[in-house]
């Protein structure tokens, strides 16, 4: 197993900032998604808490639980359950865990969502994470992703995985780690959500086969 402690203390910034989250691709993926993220509800790489937050809004999801690999980040989305205006904390947990190495919460979900993680995990990993997003969902159980497209969002150290949608020489098959991960691939596609060049995303849905 890598190590990441360099991505250790990294959290995205201004949690609370509500007008820019409301405009942000997360809210927007998840309402698209609302049909699909149902139930008991894992964010596999929550950071600092604003898509668990979002996702308690949802009246079809009885609760969510955030996993994350950083002490730091989780101590930013617990505080922010105090001063949201909206969440509903009730429904609400976290739980540090590197997801190269997931405690046993088999068949435990009904969806997952995971938005912006999977680059931050190594080759070497990557297989182990996407069969333990496998085992955390119930038979059938769905779930949303989205990641930088190719070179999007730049040369950041903290992207050590450079994905496309399907076969394109120098980047990783996305659909291909999911289907050999145990997924069923539904939807899967190039997100211009942004509107910008420079912020391309793949953004999809996976369905957990038995």
């Amino acid at each position: 197993m890598n190590d990441y402690s360099k991505e250790l203390e990294w959290t995205v910034p201004n949690p609370l900032d509500l007008n820019y989250w409301e405009h942000h691709s997360t809210n927007i993926i998840i309402a698209k998604y609302a049909d699909a993220l149902t139930g008991h509800v894992a964010d596999a790489g929550c950071n600092n808490g604003i898509a668990v937050a979002m996702l308690s809004l949802l009246t079809r999801v009885e609760s969510v639980t955030g996993l994350d690999i950083s002490e730091h980040a989780l101590d930013m989305a617990r505080s922010m359950l105090e001063y949201h205006p909206k969440c509903k904390a009730d429904k609400i947990g976290y739980v540090q865990c590197n997801l190269a190495d997931m405690p046993c919460f088999c068949f435990q979900f009904d969806s997952v969502l995971c938005l912006h993680t999977l680059e931050h995990i190594y080759p070497d990993d990557m297989a182990a994470v996407v069969s333990g997003l496998h085992r955390i969902l119930k038979p059938g159980g769905r779930l949303v992703f989205s990641v930088p497209c190719r070179d999007a969002f730049g040369n950041s150290p903290a992207h050590v995985m450079r994905f496309s949608p399907g076969e394109d020489p120098g980047y990783c098959n996305l659909r291909d780690v999911l289907e050999r991960g145990g997924f069923t691939v539904a939807e899967i596609y190039e997100d211009a959500t942004l509107n910008s060049d420079t912020e391309l995303c793949i953004t999809g849905l996976a369905i957990a086969t038995g």
